[in-house]
């Protein structure tokens, strides 16, 4: 068993919403995992969260927005050489993602 951190960039696509075009800015994510090890499969389940800084408007005008999503995740792992230095592996993971911005109510969803 371990438990593990991790942190990186984060990208979003432009989108159209309503009409109106955004042009999100590449972000941050930052989370935690707890994961057991059966020499082989692994389970896992991870919390994630990741913001992004979205420019949106029409005719050229620019309204500055946050994007924050919140991921609560079950993943299973499956390692193809364990015992090796470097050791391939597949993963699937399923599980919630809470979408939150300054021009939405936000929003629950299912996550894979």
């Amino acid at each position: 068993m371990y438990i593990g951190g991790e942190g990186g960039v984060n990208c979003l696509l432009n989108a159209t919403i309503a009409g109106v075009a955004t042009t999100p800015q590449t972000g941050w994510a930052a989370g935690d995992m707890i994961e057991y090890d059966f020499i082989g499969p692994r389970v896992e389940i991870e919390a994630v969260y990741r913001q992004n800084q979205s420019y949106a408007g029409p005719f050229g005008t620019a309204v500055q927005s946050r994007v924050g999503q919140l991921a609560i995740m079950a993943n299973l792992l499956y390692d193809f050489m364990p015992a090796s230095l470097s050791t391939p592996y597949v993963g699937a993971g399923a599980g919630i993602e809470c979408v939150d911005g300054n021009q939405s109510l936000g929003s629950t969803v299912f996550a894979y």
